[in-house]
């Protein structure tokens, strides 16, 4: 599970990367209409650490704005959402945890069913900690691409 670890160590330090530098101004700016602003990608990146956690520890609180962001969920008008700044700091707390949690996992937990059919074919807690971090990894591109098209330069993974 170590490897897992660093994935989500790397993944946590690319998320910072992309969005410390995005004002709560930008965070909620469409940069292409097809393109979910940085504030909701974040937040669902956001909401997954905490299913993560949830799913593996039982740790985690309820995430106030889950439903807003969780799979399948539009970005909409009506919805509030919070800050970028504010998801960034949730994810400074939470983050580590996961990480943490990832290495205490037994492989009788491994070993068990996955909570929903996983698009990877491994129907297990494994096959879902690998789409986890596909998925997680996904969203942190959208969120480079977004940090350049609001202005900033490339994240990079130094």
């Amino acid at each position: 599970m170590r490897v897992a670890q660093r994935q989500l160590q790397l993944n946590g330090k690319l998320f910072v990367r992309a969005v410390r530098d995005i004002t709560d101004e930008q965070g909620t700016a469409l940069v292409h209409p097809a393109i979910n602003p940085a504030h909701w990608v974040a937040g669902h990146v956001l909401a997954s650490r905490y299913e993560m956690l949830a799913a593996w520890s039982g740790q985690a609180g309820p995430f106030a704005f889950a439903a807003a962001y969780g799979a399948g969920k539009a970005l909409t008008a009506s919805t509030q959402y919070p800050l970028i700044s504010a998801l960034l700091e949730d994810w400074k707390v939470v983050a580590p945890q996961v990480e943490a949690a990832v290495l205490q996992l037994p492989l009788e937990v491994l070993d068990a069913p996955a909570p929903y059919t996983l698009p990877t074919g491994e129907q297990t807690q494994r096959g879902l900690l690998a789409f986890w971090l596909q998925h997680e990894s996904y969203h942190i591109g959208q969120l480079s691409v977004i940090h350049q098209l609001l202005g900033h330069g490339p994240i990079g993974y130094t």
